[in-house]
């Protein structure tokens, strides 16, 4: 079951008003919506707020470091990325 919640933008300093729809059962985003009765935006968004969802679940969204080896990417850990970019910074 969805439950609406009002909330607000943090991607700018604007803070446009804000009702996500949050399936209760696995706390997921299902859709965000202007707040229409939001005192500041007034039912304004723009497109960053509202599909800010879709980018957060991307499946090209990278959930580790990775490293380009022979031309490739692939999976590192944090120690061992943190430890080259230090090499390569000194």
């Amino acid at each position: 079951m969805a439950q609406t919640v009002k909330s607000f933008c943090r991607i700018c300093e604007a803070a446009c008003g804000l009702e996500v729809d949050v399936d209760a059962s696995t706390n997921s985003v299902i859709r965000i919506a202007p707040d229409k009765n939001h005192p500041m935006s007034q039912g304004y968004i723009c497109a960053k707020g509202t599909r800010f969802s879709e980018v957060s679940s991307s499946p090209d969204r990278l959930l580790h470091p990775m490293r380009r080896v022979d031309g490739e990417l692939t999976t590192t850990s944090w120690e061992e990325s943190y430890a080259l970019i230090g090499d390569v910074i000194r």
